[in-house]
């Protein structure tokens, strides 16, 4: 497939572009496809690899694909066209599990400040191997993350249009895609990735690129989702679907059907709806922080994050300490009573001129900018202007109060009589 010189350079500005905000019309997109298997399918797996374990909370092993997809767009920085499902079962404890923390910085080459990138990557399981994460050494350290979609799993081609959908959605909106699908595809196939950016999708289609390109993205932060078996899904019986979510109208082709995977006779196309916002949608926008007094624990993980907002995005729901409830008889087979709290993680921002300023944020909620540092600082200084204005003024009045000695007034007096 040929690709014209206009839109190849479309397409390269979107993918490098940072997040920028949606437009005002969305389009809802039902990302459903047929997946099947003669036999039992095999899951898809997801696997999370950090420069560093600094995960401190415990997810499930198993997730929904719909579940999986919101910690997908989470990672990738476009959850605001995945909202619809963020109350669903499971979900924000897989978020608050698997989900992005705050950007950390490196330090490659002194005095060089960078952040870390992120990529999303697409791998199909083509038996190319008897065991993929044997045959990647990456997979298999302690920094790797790892969990399982249930069965049935979305398949490659449902996962193409997924990673597709994640592009037009992390597009700049004044660098319009007028790329369809396929062109994306292939683009997104490319090898070696474009990886200049903080921030990059790519498609990758065998086990050697793969280890390569992970060998040398040692110290960045990788979502890597390796597929079924497409030997798995011939005469598809059976749906997978990663669920339903918007899109961007300035990205969407003249075309707004979605082709995610071969339509069998007995299926209808996928429709696509149009709905319109009354305000356009913000990406990384902050939560609000949460109306009244909050206690200091929280009963329960659920609880913790909804009454918090997820802790405002400035930190992570953890589990503090758990007690046991005593008996009426005083023994200690009570019910044991867990203490959530929100744990706040510092903002570190960097401007254009390379200078960094990190915010701490405190309160139940993460919901309020600590400034005990600098409150301290001017405290300390006005109590020490106090005092030395003071000592001043003190040295001042006591110097007035003494009397003068009596040879000045033989000076002053007046003309004697002769």
């Amino acid at each position: 497939m040929k690709i014209s010189p206009p839109a190849a350079a479309a397409i390269t500005a979107a993918l490098l572009h940072p997040l920028a905000a949606a437009a005002a019309t969305t389009t809802k997109i039902t990302a459903t496809a047929t997946t099947a298997t003669t036999a039992k399918p095999s899951t898809g797996n997801v696997y999370i690899l950090e420069p560093a374990a600094d995960r401190s909370a415990v997810g499930p092993e198993t997730l929904t694909p719909t579940a999986a997809r919101l910690v997908l767009a989470h990672r990738a920085g476009v959850e605001e066209f995945h909202s619809a499902d963020l109350w669903a079962d499971g979900v924000l404890e897989a978020i608050n599990a698997y989900g992005a923390r705050t950007p950390s910085l490196l330090r490659p080459v002194p005095g060089q400040l960078r952040r870390r990138r992120r990529g999303l990557i697409l791998f199909e399981d083509v038996g190319e191997v008897d065991n993929v994460e044997t045959a990647i050494p990456r997979l298999q350290l302690a920094t790797t993350t790892h969990f399982s979609l249930a069965e049935p799993a979305p398949g490659m081609s449902d996962s193409e249009g997924l990673w597709v959908d994640f592009v037009r959605q992390a597009a700049d909106p004044e660098n319009k895609l007028s790329a369809d699908d396929d062109e994306l595809v292939e683009m997104l196939k490319t090898f070696p990735p474009s990886v200049s950016s903080d921030l990059f999708f790519t498609i990758v289609e065998s086990v050697s690129d793969l280890r390569t390109l992970l060998q040398e993205m040692q110290d960045d932060s990788i979502t890597l989702y390796i597929t079924p078996p497409a030997s798995e899904y011939t005469n598809a019986t059976t749906k997978a679907s990663w669920g339903t979510y918007t899109l961007p109208a300035t990205s969407v082709p003249a075309n707004p059907l979605r082709k995610r995977a071969p339509i069998l006779p007995s299926e209808s196309p996928l429709r696509a709806e149009d709905s319109v916002s009354t305000s356009p949608l913000t990406p990384l926008q902050p939560r609000p922080p949460p109306a009244g007094l909050l206690p200091a624990c929280f009963p329960s993980l659920s609880s913790c994050l909804s009454q918090t907002s997820n802790c405002t995005s400035h930190g992570s729901c953890t589990l503090k300490f758990t007690t046991s409830n005593t008996g009426s008889s005083g023994g200690s087979g009570g019910t044991p009573q867990e203490c959530w709290a929100c744990a706040c993680t510092p903002t570190i921002h960097r401007d254009s001129d390379e200078r960094v300023t990190t915010t701490y944020w405190g309160g139940p909620a993460c919901q309020k900018r600590d400034v005990s540092v600098p409150f301290w600082m001017l405290a300390g200084l006005g109590t020490g202007l106090v005092f030395l204005v003071g000592f001043a003024v003190g040295e001042v009045w006591g110097m007035g109060k003494e009397e003068l000695p009596g040879v000045i007034g033989a000076g002053v007096s007046g003309v004697v009589k002769r």
